[in-house]
């Protein structure tokens, strides 16, 4: 099922993802646990390690 989201909810998330990749903070693989980060493109990531599609946010 498609969520959608107001502007107002996209923008927060926007700032947040911002700040984490400002402060440089890696997020884990939810398969494997290898650190990602994410850069200025898309939230979708693909593990290095085990190819495991997930959100950068989520």
């Amino acid at each position: 099922m498609e969520k959608h989201f107001k502007c107002v909810e996209l923008a927060d998330d926007k700032r947040e993802l911002d700040r984490y990749v400002e402060l440089g903070q890696k997020v884990p693989c939810p398969n494997c646990g290898l650190a990602g980060m994410k850069d200025d493109a898309c939230t979708h990531m693909t593990c290095l390690k085990c190819s495991q599609l997930w959100c950068y946010f989520c």
